[in-house]
């Protein structure tokens, strides 16, 4: 069993902010004679600081081979391996001036059958690290159900793309049946998809659920052509 908690640094700046607004909310309380409403735009302001403080601090996230379990201030959800039916990770680089590289903002979305979803993300300390963690536990899970219910002839749905016996229904209503598929290649940032007919299909990550797993079922249609032929 895995435990993750709260991320320090964002604590640690809002506590540094949280308690900036206070000395400020106390000085211009004594010394403002005009504009008096500014004390009390300052204490809503640390009030709700406060409340975020107090709502980071709650948060927990427990991961298991059986499922996982996310804790805050708001409630406890718990959702079990053999429920889900989708997992997305991705994230985006963010900048400091437009020019700097900051840090990476994560996602994380574990979806089970019903819809009902999980989200997630740098709240967490180490999230890079969680993220790679809670991606190999998913794909030990879920990919040799998936695996067995696409030769069983179910179509898999990975979000962006469905995967099936005939091919693959894009949810842009195209449909490539596997004799029209050409190659794949999965990159850091997406799946791309050649096809004999029409553009190439390029799935960004973050809308494509599993995909070292969706990648793993095209092979196999691919494949399962090449030996027909």
């Amino acid at each position: 069993m895995d435990s993750y908690s709260f991320n320090k640094t964002r604590f640690a700046v809002g506590l540094l902010a949280f308690l900036w607004l206070a000395w400020a909310t106390v000085q211009d309380n004594r010394e403002l004679k005009v504009n008096r409403h500014e004390v009390g735009i300052e204490f809503l302001l640390t009030v709700a600081v406060a409340g975020v403080l107090v709502w980071l601090a709650t948060v927990r996230l427990r991961l298991t081979r059986h499922g996982l379990t996310y804790k805050s201030l708001t409630g406890t959800r718990q959702m079990q391996w053999k429920d889900v039916a989708q997992f997305y990770v991705s994230w985006r680089q963010r900048y400091l001036a437009r020019l700097i590289p900051w840090y990476r903002a994560f996602r994380i979305q574990v979806v089970d059958r019903h819809g009902a979803s999980i989200v997630f993300g740098n709240r967490f300390q180490g999230i890079a690290e969680l993220a790679e963690r809670v991606g190999e536990v998913a794909t030990e899970q879920l990919a040799p159900r998936q695996l067995a219910e696409f030769k069983a002839g179910r179509p898999i749905d990975f979000g962006a793309v469905t995967v099936s016996q005939k091919g693959i229904q894009v949810h842009d209503d195209r449909t490539v049946g596997w004799p029209d598929v050409v190659s794949y290649e999965l990159t850091e940032s997406e799946l791309g998809i050649a096809t004999r007919l029409g553009p190439p299909i390029i799935l960004p990550l973050r809308r494509l659920s599993m995909p070292g797993v969706c990648a793993a079922l095209i092979a196999e249609g691919v494949g399962s052509v090449r030996k027909a032929g």
